[in-house]
């Protein structure tokens, strides 16, 4: 299901004054793995689904699957801790 569509299926319509978009989540996403969490392009960028397009780079940059996917997990982890603590009352999150 789309995030959208999850978001519709709650309740959260621009009908009831809930405008937004859901590329939105994706930059917030994307700013505080960077900036907060220190997150690598790697992990941000697999999570992303973005495709290297500098076809040189892409030719170079070779890591193994499962490097990149244990990475990848770590840092959602790490969002997800970073999350729980907003929620909690912490105003300066993991790090």
């Amino acid at each position: 299901m789309a995030l959208i569509q999850a978001f519709r299926k709650m309740g959260y319509t621009a009908e009831n004054g809930n405008r937004f978009v859901t590329h939105a989540f994706r930059g917030l996403f994307s700013t505080t793995a960077y900036n907060i969490l220190g997150a690598s392009s790697l992990a941000v960028e697999l999570q992303l689904a973005h495709v290297e397009q500098n076809k040189v780079k892409a030719a170079y940059h070779k890591t193994s699957l499962r490097t990149a996917l244990a990475e990848r997990r770590a840092l959602l982890q790490q969002y997800a801790d970073y999350l729980d603590e907003l929620r909690e009352g912490s105003s300066e999150g993991t790090n």
